[in-house]
């Protein structure tokens, strides 16, 4: 089972202002890694068998999404931990943020806050 592991950080803005939050990072067993991988892998072959029914493009389609399908899934394997996101309070508007952390491998990160659109900078 899937493990939600909490993390303290420090979100800081361009002015220097730096205030605490909680990193949310999600760490996967081999099992779970390998059911995400088998999803991605179908809904790519999904994606090829719809694309079949696309006149003259399914030439490419088809080959491209059966072919990616397999290497969306390793990548998806190898993906052990998940960073999920950050809880804080933003320094500029000083407001309680949920800051997403999509893509997002390592610190220091700079996002944006999603209410008031200030770069900050987060880092342990």
């Amino acid at each position: 089972m899937s493990q939600t592991i909490e993390q303290a950080v420090i979100v800081s803005d361009q002015s220097a202002h730096s205030l605490a939050g909680v990193l949310y990072k999600t760490h996967f067993n081999t099992r779970e890694r390998l059911l995400r991988a088998v999803s991605v892998v179908f809904i790519s072959w999904g994606v090829a068998l719809i694309t079949v029914l696309v006149p003259i493009a399914h030439f490419i389609l088809v080959p491209f999404f059966f072919i990616l399908g397999p290497v969306l899934g390793w990548l998806r394997f190898r993906q052990e931990i998940l960073t999920v996101g950050v809880k804080t309070c933003c320094p500029g508007c000083h407001q309680m943020a949920v800051i997403s952390m999509e893509g997002v491998t390592k610190l220091p990160a700079h996002v944006y806050c999603p209410l008031c659109d200030k770069p900050l900078i987060i880092k342990r």
